[in-house]
């Protein structure tokens, strides 16, 4: 007997295989080894790629599946109970999703010829029995005088009834009871057919036996290979056995199809089918028994959301995206703005100002129309401004837009252009008042870009100018008036520091390379938010240990105390983590070297089929605050393949993670169906700079079906 072992998260199990199965809906267990004997050699441990099935060391009968939630074994056949022909057995058994019926062999059948007897099944055909039996011959008797009807010994079945041949014979002497008067067949035995496809007794005329044909008879012409053999003409004749009923195709994994040919070889009375395996590119699938097609075969993406993205797109997984257009001329429907662009996929303009009023105009004599800024812009993109009529005592003067006469009559000038920067009340001339400007007073000129804003001796409420831009279309530059600026992200969008460069993202945008970060800014506007999944396996490192993970250490200082190891000291959930350091000095240095080890996970096989796969981890980094050195990274390893799927400089492009454990998750769908290892290695790359505490690693999962 062979046991295999298998490690399965942290639990190492260790099972023999059992030579019966359990029925359907039996009770299971998933996450132990699942068992299957071959029955012709040794029993052997198998495994499958969603998980091992147990029922008292036996696995779900007929490839059921075990349902992890209800704890039994599901049938995915339903009721057995259609089979082929009469030849199968009336119940089935369900196997990898189809029903299976054995061959009732002996079977009482019906050939469909009702001149064969006690008819039986035979390889899933229903075979002819032995001929119906026609031996109740009438006697012979005289026509007339000189003539006798006889009758063969043997009678033919035809439809299933029996039929005696006869022949009129000419009695030379007469005939008498039933017999020629002076018959020279008197005496002559006619029982040594030519063959088996004569009728046994023959008709004797004039001293010689004659044999008729027994056509329909059941016969057997020697060869296995025709089925229904009967008489025909006195011989022996069946029909060849078609062979083109070939077992349904079948996956022999996920990525190859076993195909039956379509037209089969009898042999020895069996049909047999030639086995051939086709490669699936894009998987096989079991329940339809064939390769899966493309899912971006017929996609044609060169419809995009809108004209500020490219008109080409990309197909993945049967699904288009397009690239934004940004700088594109476009047009925002908004008549009101001007040098439409699109930005992100979005089109906008800047507003047209409309501070630019026409003249007043004498509306009449006494009537002065007075025009205020600022207007406002209409919906045919033209700039509208608000009047008012002014009464003019004195007349109103069209050449100058102003009213006549002398107005310091009315005019108590209690109103300078400013109570900031003039005094009240002013000096009433020729109509016009005249207000004495406060010189040095402290003012506020309402200009948030201005700072220590004074009076000047025209008057005027000014300050020092000075701006604020950090050149990002996500943050809105607003200064404080005190002489600060603040950049407050918009709505929608993330600010995240990439490469030590401030990027802006809208929401839902993914991270370059690593489809399991994205920007939501319902969570956080500075930092990458991770996807959600089902999780497929899990790491916590609370039992203190590395639970199955393994140490790879520097191969330049293999005793270095500067390593991975389980430590207590700091965790993101529970008691434990995974320190790289030396626990006793708290830091990660070994003076005068380069330090670096590697964590290397158990071999898992991520789920295929199952969606986005992303590996989350919670870390604490506290290192040199740069990105060429210190470098925490991960990857995949397929095979001795290593491909980097996440690096921390990536994430916040500092030495540390302000003294909190960060949560990232990295794209790892490029594993799914294959059996790999994951790798967290760090490396100081030099020996300067070494006396941080070091990282913490926590909480690693596999997860499956990621969304976003």
């Amino acid at each position: 007997m062979t046991v295999r072992i298998v490690l399965l998260g942290a639990a190492l199990a260790i099972a023999a295989c059992a030579k019966s199965e359990p029925p359907p809906n039996a009770p299971c267990t998933v996450g132990e080894i699942r068992c299957s004997f071959d029955g012709t050699s040794e029993e052997t441990c198998t495994m499958k790629d969603t998980g091992a099935i147990l029922w008292e060391k036996q696995v779900c009968a007929g490839g059921a599946r075990c349902d992890a939630q209800q704890q039994r074994c599901i049938d995915l056949c339903g009721a057995c109970d259609q089979p082929p022909s009469v030849c199968h057995k009336s119940t089935g058994t369900c196997w990898n999703g189809k029903c299976q019926y054995e061959l009732a062999d002996g079977k009482a059948c019906d050939d469909g010829n009702p001149c064969t007897e006690n008819d039986f099944c035979q390889s899933g055909a229903c075979r002819a029995g032995p001929p119906k039996t026609c031996d109740q011959v009438p006697g012979d008797r005289c026509v007339d005088a000189s003539k006798l009807q006889a009758y063969a010994a043997t009678g033919v079945c035809k439809n299933g009834a029996c039929d005696y041949p006869s022949a009129t014979v000419n009695c030379a002497l007469g005939c008498e009871n039933g017999k020629c008067k002076g018959d020279p067949c008197q005496g002559v035995t006619c029982n040594q057919p030519p063959s088996s496809c004569h009728q046994a007794v023959g008709i004797c005329s004039g001293g010689v036996c004659t044999y008729l044909p027994d056509d329909g008879k059941g016969c057997d012409d020697g060869d296995p290979c025709t089925a229904s053999d009967s008489c025909v003409a006195g011989a022996c004749r069946g029909t060849a056995i078609v062979c083109d009923k070939p077992p349904a195709n079948t996956c022999k994994n996920a990525n190859t199809l076993v195909s039956n040919s379509t037209q089969g070889t009898c042999k020895l009375g069996q049909c047999e089918y030639t086995k051939s395996e086709v490669p699936c590119s894009h998987g096989c699938d079991s329940s339809a028994g064939a390769c899966k097609g493309d899912p971006c075969a017929n996609v044609t993406c060169n419809n995009p959301p809108s004209g500020c993205y490219k008109a080409q797109g990309t197909c993945s997984n049967g699904s288009c995206t397009y690239a934004p257009d940004n700088g594109k001329s476009c047009s925002d429907g908004n008549p009101c703005t001007q040098n439409d662009k699109c930005t992100n996929g979005t089109c906008s303009g800047s507003q047209i100002v409309c501070n630019t009023p026409p003249s007043n105009t004498c509306k009449d004599a006494n009537t002065l129309t007075v025009f205020t800024a600022p207007g406002s812009c209409n919906s045919q993109g033209s700039c509208a401004y608000a009047s008012a009529d002014v009464t003019c005592p004195f007349g109103c003067d069209g050449a100058t837009g102003t009213c006549k006469g002398d107005p310091c009559a009315t005019v108590t000038c209690d109103s300078p252009p400013n109570t900031q920067c003039y005094s009240t009340p002013g000096i009433c001339s020729g109509g016009n008042c005249t207000y004495l400007p406060k010189s040095g007073v402290t003012c506020d000129d309402n200009n948030p870009c201005t700072h220590t804003d004074v009076c000047n001796s025209a008057g005027q409420c000014a300050g020092t100018s000075y701006s604020c831009s950090d050149s990002l279309v996500c943050t809105t530059d607003t200064c404080d008036g005190n002489g600060g600026c603040t950049f407050p992200v918009a709505q929608g969008s993330c600010l995240l520091t990439i490469n030590y460069v401030k990027t802006c993202f809208q929401s839902g945008a993914q991270k370059s390379g690593n489809a399991c970060q994205y920007c939501d800014p319902t969570k956080s506007q500075s930092t990458w938010s991770v996807s959600s999944g089902t999780q497929v396996q899990s790491w916590s490192f609370d039992d203190n240990t590395l639970q199955g993970w393994t140490v790879v250490p520097n191969p330049d200082t293999p005793a270095s105390p500067v390593t991975w190891q389980v430590d207590s000291q700091r965790a993101h959930s529970g008691q434990y983590s995974l320190y790289f350091g030396n626990p006793t000095t708290r830091t990660f240095d070994d003076p005068g070297l380069r330090v670096r080890a590697t964590l290397v996970s158990p071999t898992v096989t991520p789920p295929s089929g199952q969606g986005k796969l992303c590996l989350e981890l919670a870390y604490f980094k506290d290192t040199e605050n740069t990105g060429l050195w210190d470098i925490l990274t991960v990857r995949i390893n397929n095979g001795g393949t290593k491909t980097d799927v996440w690096v921390a400089s990536d994430e916040v492009n500092r030495g540390d993670t302000l003294g909190t454990f960060l949560v990232i998750s990295a794209d790892v769908s490029a594993a799914a169906g294959s059996a790999v290892t994951f790798e967290i290695e760090f490396d100081s790359v030099d020996d300067f700079l070494n006396g941080y505490e070091g990282v913490y690693i926590d909480s690693v999962r596999l997860l499956s079906n990621c969304t976003p």
